[in-house]
């Protein structure tokens, strides 16, 4: 019988609806049964794709001597941590306080104030090694609970402390500017961490450094650098280097298209065989800004190009949307459908086939060890050793038709609006502006008919409330298409700043005050997989012109910037952003207002208005465009002035009945520079008068 998961709408909890575990979603309810019946909780955090996860279901979940323990002494939680990042980054925390590290699935006990006495990550079902066994855990867990409660709720309390200290550490503020050669050091930093012989950072495993690799395009691009400091040709080396690796490595699904989520070597050849939408929008990303900015090569092409086709065929919604992830298994076996023998390929392939089994490095005898025992499978992942010099495409796509009748792993159909923000970028990037858009307008109609941007959408249905993320990357998405979306991106941005911005000192929360509070409101400034999520609410502040918040931001996490510029790669691309716009100091506020939002049409068939514009003291508007759109296409420009400066009325008029929308581009400065080009919006309506009076001289 499904328990009570089974009514959840996160693919990833509807995994273990059959489990025979009394599985809890994460609910109040979970927690007064844990306090009435004197039970500690068993919380459990995991996500859909990936293969540890699966591992403890099979040995662990699925087993009913398992779940007897379980049931009987516990009350235990499933938790998706992309569905609630906010608790997943909770007690993420708790973990690597306690080990040191972190990973997924995550395993905790808890007492019923949901407060931690014991962290971990995977534990086999017997014990393997040093590692103990599952229900040698919760046996000691249970003694602990009857025999030391004092103990355990002490360790929760200190546990509660340690996190809430943790999740709202903020590094002191540091003096001195925000320079180039914060940037600088950046680069230097991320040199002195580089693998030089393979590409990327540090050893085993391997996670693409998409922020890093972000920062070091932008630093190296000509058209952005602020100086030459020598460190251009460093970047841009370690860039596309990294690249190029990952394109050449078995993380690279050269017959499906796409990249895996990272490499258990440091070579970048073995994978482990999920496939998330956040890594693939950020490598479309970088591989459309490597090959269009440095020209890299036609390869960033073809893997894009490869990209997308993937994303098309096998993670877009019928309404647009794009999926999170494919599973790393099929058939309870990691990779089963992606990893080839060499005879397969040969019966597929005939007399082409011994070319693209040398040049893609496959054996008879397989490349792709058991992880467990170390033996060969006689299973092959492909990879390269260079770049092929023939299209290998025509041979990649008859292996793809055949690897599409395998049984295929299952996807992760949850879109997730940060993650759908981030591929919408990527799509803008790469030329594909239908898919984008398509995705772009299905999210701001599931917006209106949520009531507010949701945080995720199963099934064609909105839910959850949003959080800092979904936000700003859904904003930043919008940004991308240019001035098409920009009403909508701006309107976003206000709200992300009214319900996550710090007033008082400067950066974002995570979490609204209407989120659940657990340990603590937190600042993200640290890149993970992905930028920090007030990186990229900075850039959305850039866009909007808010150059005073994106100031107070920078300033916020320049201590980090500065001590952390490896774990800060993101910041450090706003910072060069923030440089290149000129922002001064002194940030005017220019305020533009209708004497009336409300205007009659007269005898003559114009009605006429008038926008008043305040101008702060020593700034002047050097460019005022006015464009009157009723109709959603831009109308001819019905003024253009230069030079503007103090409190103004600039008059104007329509022609059109109903609601119309005034786009005011401008351009302020003063004697010393000049801010970057913004856009104001302003909505009227013009109405028919009940009775006709003389039109105003």
């Amino acid at each position: 019988m499904p328990n009570r998961l089974a009514n959840e709408s996160s693919p990833y909890l509807l995994q273990h609806q059959s489990n025979p575990i009394d599985w809890y979603p994460w609910c109040e309810e979970a927690f007064s049964k844990a306090e009435q019946e004197d039970k500690p909780v068993f919380l459990s955090i995991g996500y859909s794709a990936c293969h540890w996860c699966h591992v403890m279901a099979h040995e662990s979940f699925e087993d009913d001597e398992v779940a007897q323990m379980l049931n009987e002494h516990f009350v235990s939680i499933k938790v998706d941590r992309e569905e609630r990042p906010d608790i997943d980054e909770a007690y993420m925390t708790a973990v690597q306080l306690a080990t040191g590290r972190g990973g997924w699935p995550m395993s905790l006990f808890l007492t019923s104030a949901k407060k931690p006495f014991f962290a971990g990550t995977y534990f086999p079902k017997g014990g393997r090694g040093r590692i103990p066994g599952f229900l040698e855990l919760c046996r000691s867990v249970c003694d602990v609970w009857r025999d030391q409660r004092e103990h355990a709720i002490s360790t929760s309390e200190e546990f509660s402390v340690g996190l809430s200290n943790v999740l709202a550490a903020e590094l002191p503020a540091i003096s001195g500017e925000l320079s180039p050669k914060m940037l600088d050091e950046g680069v230097m930093a991320l040199h002195a961490d580089f693998d030089h012989e393979h590409g990327g950072f540090g050893g085993a495993p391997k996670f693409p450094p998409h922020p890093a690799l972000s920062f070091l395009l932008g630093f190296a691009d000509p058209g952005k650098q602020l100086a030459s400091t020598g460190w251009e040709d460093q970047a841009r080396s370690m860039a596309l280097q990294t690249i190029e690796a990952m394109l050449l490595g078995g993380i690279h699904d050269h017959v499906g298209g796409g990249f895996h989520r990272y490499s258990t070597d440091a070579l970048w050849l073995v994978p482990h065989f999920e496939k998330m939408l956040s890594d693939n929008a950020q490598l479309l990303s970088l591989l459309s800004r490597a090959d269009r900015g440095l020209g890299s090569s036609a390869h960033c092409r073809q893997a894009a190009k490869r990209l997308v086709s993937w994303i098309e065929r096998e993670m877009t919604s019928p309404q647009g949307l794009f999926y999170s992830a494919i599973d790393a298994d099929s058939e309870g076996k990691e990779g089963g459908s992606i990893v080839w023998t060499t005879s397969e390929i040969r019966n597929l392939l005939g007399r082409d086939a011994q070319s693209l089994i040398d040049l893609y490095q496959c054996r008879d005898e397989g490349n792709y060890h058991d992880e467990a025992s170390g033996k060969l499978t006689g299973q092959n992942i492909l990879h390269l050793s260079q770049m092929p010099e023939i299209d290998t495409a025509p041979f990649l796509d008859r292996l793809l038709e055949e690897r599409l009748k395998r049984p295929q792993p299952e996807i992760d159909i949850k879109a997730l609006a940060c993650w759908n923000g981030m591929m919408i970028q990527a799509l803008c990037e790469a030329g594909r502006f239908d898919l984008a858009q398509r995705c772009a307008n299905e999210w701001l109609a599931l917006e209106e008919l949520f009531g507010e941007v949701p945080h995720q959408v199963v099934g064609g249905r909105p839910s959850g409330r949003a959080f800092l993320d979904d936000y700003a990357h859904l904003a930043f998405g919008l940004y991308c298409f240019g001035t098409a979306y920009r009403y909508d991106a701006d309107r976003i941005s206000r709200v992300m700043i009214d319900r996550f911005y710090d007033e008082q000192n400067g950066g974002f929360f995570f979490t609204d005050l209407e989120h659940e509070p657990l340990f603590g409101r937190t600042k993200p400034a640290l890149d993970g997989s992905s930028p920090s999520a007030n990186a990229v609410a900075v850039r959305c502040l850039l866009e909007l012109g808010d150059y005073r918040r994106a100031e107070a931001c920078l300033r916020q996490f320049q201590s980090w910037m500065v001590k952390a510029p490896r774990a800060t790669s993101a910041l450090l691309e706003c910072l060069l952003a923030f440089l290149q716009s000129g922002a001064s100091d002194e940030l005017p506020n220019i305020q533009f207002e209708l004497a009336a939002d409300e205007i009659q049409i007269g005898q003559d068939e114009w009605a006429r208005g008038a926008i008043k514009i305040e101008i702060p003291q020593g700034w002047h508007l050097q460019t005022l465009e006015i464009r009157i759109d009723p109709t959603g296409e831009a109308q001819p420009v019905v003024l253009t002035s230069q030079g503007l400066k103090g409190d103004i009325s600039v008059p104007f008029h329509i022609a059109q009945l109903g609601p119309a929308v005034i786009l005011i581009d401008y351009q302020a400065c003063n004697e010393r520079e000049c801010l970057r080009p913004a856009q104001a919006r302003l909505e009227v309506k013009v109405v028919e008068p009940k009775e006709w009076k003389s039109p105003p001289a």
